[in-house]
């Protein structure tokens, strides 16, 4: 990976693994990050958060693939969420064209309980995005 971008992974329980990134998540570093996503791939119910909130540069490839990860990771029955504040709000979605199908939370705290909630659901068909659970 591009000394531009540093990943640090690791395990919060068996079921959710954090990635925290820092620096710039761009066209040139977006494929780095997505071999550590594919190593992360998801067994059945367990979810990955990436963490943007020490990013200093996120461009539209980067979007990029955390969506479509999220629809893979979905897909497999797994769940993953973004980190960013930035992101968040009108202005992120606006920003980021994906509205509700990119699950970001201003915090890595609000992050890990919509994953860890989502881990719970026994559902036969993956949920498409954190935000069509319901909260409580």
């Amino acid at each position: 990976m591009s000394s531009r971008l540093k990943v640090s992974d690791r395990s919060l329980d068996n079921r959710i693994r954090l990635l925290v990134l820092q620096g710039e998540l761009d066209r040139a570093t977006a494929p780095g990050l997505a071999a550590r996503l594919s190593c992360a791939w998801p067994r059945h119910g367990s979810g990955v958060i990436v963490d943007l909130t020490q990013v200093t540069s996120l461009d539209a490839s980067g979007i990029t693939l955390l969506h479509n990860s999220q629809l893979r990771f979905a897909g497999a029955g797994g769940r993953l969420a973004v980190v960013s504040e930035d992101l968040c709000g009108p202005r992120g979605v606006a920003a980021t064209r994906w509205g509700p199908t990119l699950d970001v939370f201003p915090s890595r705290t609000q992050a890990v309980a919509a994953v860890a909630r989502c881990s719970m659901l026994v559902r036969p068909t993956a949920v498409r995005s954190l935000l069509d659970v319901p909260s409580g």
